[in-house]
């Protein structure tokens, strides 16, 4: 570099002594120790009417992955559900469709359920990754990948899902059929 008190320092006390590591440089540029999943937003619920995620879309990012547990809502056996907002607000249509492994496809929604028959009690335990492809893409569909289970009635393993309407995802929202958030936490990467 041109400017002198630059330096970059190795450390190399976690190496045994007497042994060698090699470290290639290959012709291309690369962000040392940059994470596979850089965490950009973490948002939780807390007795919410719902858990958004906004302002973390860049042309940075190709897809973006959410990871959700410990939803649970205020009135027992409710299901989890989606929407995306575009063009400055949340759209609440029958624009959305979704599939899960084993069932037909579901067209003509007003959003996307991630899992049914929810605990409102503290014994439930859950998990949710959801992959947002592409979400900047203007002219296509937003897709949405699920994967994901409960410990509770249900066992939903993986299911898809998709806003029909076009343009830029600006925000996720995270919400119960019906009452509150009690808890969740939703990360996204």
């Amino acid at each position: 570099a041109s400017d002198p008190t630059k330096k970059l320092t190795w450390n190399l006390t976690r190496v045994a002594t007497a042994t060698e590591r090699v470290v290639d440089v290959y012709d291309e540029d690369v962000l040392l120790f940059t994470p596979g999943w850089r965490l950009l937003a973490t948002v939780t619920a807390s007795s919410s009417a719902t858990a958004d995620i906004e302002s973390v879309f860049s042309s940075s990012y190709d897809n973006y992955v959410i990871e959700a547990y410990d939803v649970r809502g205020s009135i027992n056996s409710q299901s989890l559900q989606v929407r995306f907002k575009k063009g400055g607000s949340y759209l609440t249509g029958n624009v959305y469709a979704q599939r899960a492994s084993t069932e037909s496809v579901s067209t003509g929604q007003t959003s996307i359920t991630l899992d049914f028959n929810i605990s409102s009690g503290t014994g439930e335990q859950n998990f949710y990754r959801l992959t947002l492809v592409k979400p900047l893409d203007t002219g296509k569909s937003t897709l949405l990948s699920i994967q994901g289970a409960n410990t509770f009635n249900n066992t939903r393993s993986s299911s898809m899902g998709s806003c029909t309407t076009t343009g830029a995802v600006q925000g996720v929202r995270f919400m119960m059929a019906s009452g509150n958030l009690t808890t969740g936490t939703f990360k996204i990467y």
